[in-house]
């Protein structure tokens, strides 16, 4: 008997839960992160928005799935939030200044669309990556 082994890859719906159980958990920190970029936290949320999603699992006959099907599942499902996540970091770390909701979405679109492009083959980004994208778009 021949066995073969295969990559693991996963069933679109599974691709598509992972997604949404963690964007949520991006946004928040990328918002946290947006409303606050000179807090002392900064560095550990940058960190956050890797540990939630530091990879995008293969999926069947297509591989890394393209930034289209990422920003459906995560953007675009999640947008709504924001508001919620800036009110409540305002109201955690005392910042009080009026955020443009609209300036802060299209940042966390823009994310979501960077991430998508830098995906390696294997659907893994790096921790410093993100740090670097965050330092250079926030400021």
């Amino acid at each position: 008997m021949k066995k073969v082994i295969y990559a693991q890859a996963f069933p679109r719906s599974k691709v598509m839960t992972y997604l949404m159980h963690h964007a949520p958990n991006v946004i928040e920190h990328l918002v946290k992160i947006w409303v606050n970029p000179d807090h002392e936290s900064v560095s550990h949320w940058s960190n956050e928005v890797y540990a939630f999603m530091p990879r995008i699992p293969k999926m069947v006959k297509i591989g890394v799935p393209d930034k289209y099907f990422i920003l459906d599942n995560t953007y675009t499902g999640y947008v709504d939030l924001i508001p919620r996540f800036v009110k409540d970091a305002q109201k955690n770390y005392g910042y009080s200044q009026d955020v443009d909701i609209n300036v802060l979405a299209n940042w966390i679109k823009d994310y979501f669309i960077w991430y998508s492009d830098s995906l390696d083959p294997d659907g893994s980004i790096s921790r410093q990556q993100i740090r670097d994208w965050i330092n250079t778009t926030i400021n």
